[in-house]
């Protein structure tokens, strides 16, 4: 019994992806100026998946990056759209304001990159300490997930 090569890549890339965290300087998206067609589906699979796992309007993200690619830009907007509260990326505040009192809420950051092949991509959210991966493969020009959704705790 022969294992498809793409199936295999699907399940090292989900192997390896729950042993490497990302580092803080890490997060964004690496997929360059890809067009917006393709990467609207991951935006809306990520929302679904957030939805399926923490409640729009009983949830704030913290996002811990800025957010100025298509990618981070439709997130943001998918996000807000949902239901859900979002406070934008701050780097560290200046010690001259004074920063009001406010619950911190689920820390959020994206990575979006290219896989091992050429027509593999993979999305990584991390929540915290948790990260949750996908991998996608390009075929006739969208991108269809090519696994189930990686939890790493």
């Amino acid at each position: 019994m022969s294992i498809h090569p793409i199936l295999w890549s699907t399940l090292l890339l989900a192997c390896l992806a729950g042993c490497a965290a990302p580092q803080a300087n890490s997060y964004g998206n690496f997929l360059g100026h890809a067009p917006v067609e393709l990467q609207q589906p991951l935006v809306d699979a990520a929302v679904q998946q957030l939805a399926a796992l923490y409640p729009p309007g009983k949830t704030r993200f913290d996002l811990q990056q800025a957010t100025p690619d298509t990618f981070g830009r439709a997130l943001v907007a998918a996000l807000r759209a949902k239901g859900y509260a979002l406070q934008e990326f701050q780097p560290a505040a200046s010690s001259a304001q004074a920063q009001p009192a406010v619950a911190a809420g689920q820390p959020l950051a994206y990575l979006l990159d290219q896989a091992a092949g050429p027509e593999l991509y993979r999305l990584t959210l991390v929540l915290g300490s948790q990260s949750l991966s996908r991998v996608y493969v390009a075929q006739q020009g969208r991108l269809q997930p090519a696994g189930a959704w990686v939890r790493k705790e």
